[in-house]
């Protein structure tokens, strides 16, 4: 058990490799970064892909009011797909307010998935170049396609349970728990999701710029 810095993150990492993260944007980043360097990878999780192909189609059909699905088709530009992507996140935190104040629940995780969102959306159009609606479903998709044998495998601590790799690393590691999880069922939501995240490895497990150090005491020392 370790902490490492960016530098030594890329010259450990290694095809195999798992990598977990308590958000999926710092894991698209990943990818990119990885690709650039000529070390193949993708993101884990088939309901990430339908969920953000789904969020990328409602965006570029968005109106001002309301997506509109009937316009769909892969010829679509993406001329104001950045202005879109920041009045449709508007509109959906609206929304999780509303829902909120209905119920009395508190909203503060399912606004940070909607940032979350928000943010790999944002990455993917950035990185991708996509200039059509179907360039970006297909730049999508393209994140989660790879052979986990001879990929590094990026993987939200959420779809890590049952997952094991010689090398774990955890990004952004000051992410677990949480820190915008403030009822007691979401922090006990977090814990198990940081033991998912702790108990991957089968022989290493680093932690990647850690704000403060995540190894036992005895071990930080």
């Amino acid at each position: 058990v370790e902490d490492i810095d960016d530098e030594e993150f890329f010259r450990l990492v290694k095809p195999g490799a798992l990598v977990l993260c308590r958000v999926n944007a710092p894991l698209v980043s990943l990818f990119y970064a990885l690709i650039g360097q000529g070390i193949p990878a993708f993101v884990r999780g088939r309901d990430l892909s339908r969920s953000l192909v789904a969020f990328a189609r409602d965006i570029a059909t968005w109106d001002g009011k309301k997506p509109r699905r009937e316009q769909l088709k892969d010829s679509l530009p993406l001329d104001d797909f950045t202005q879109k992507l920041g009045e449709y996140t508007d509109f959906l935190l609206t929304q999780i307010e509303k829902d909120a104040e209905r119920s009395g629940k508190d909203p503060a995780m399912r606004v940070v998935t909607l940032a979350d969102k928000n943010q790999a959306m944002g990455l993917i159009h950035e990185q991708s170049g996509a200039r059509t609606l179907g360039e970006l479903v297909k730049a999508i998709r393209r994140l989660f396609e790879g052979d986990e044998s001879r990929s590094v495998v990026l993987s939200s601590a959420h779809r890590a349970k049952g997952l094991e790799a010689r090398d774990v690393f955890i990004v952004e590691p000051d992410l677990m728990p949480h820190p915008k999880a403030q009822s007691e069922r979401a922090r006990r939501a977090e814990e198990c999701v940081r033991y998912v995240a702790y108990t991957r490895a089968k022989e290493s497990l680093r932690f990647v710029n850690p704000f403060k150090s995540h190894l036992p005491e005895e071990e930080a020392l």
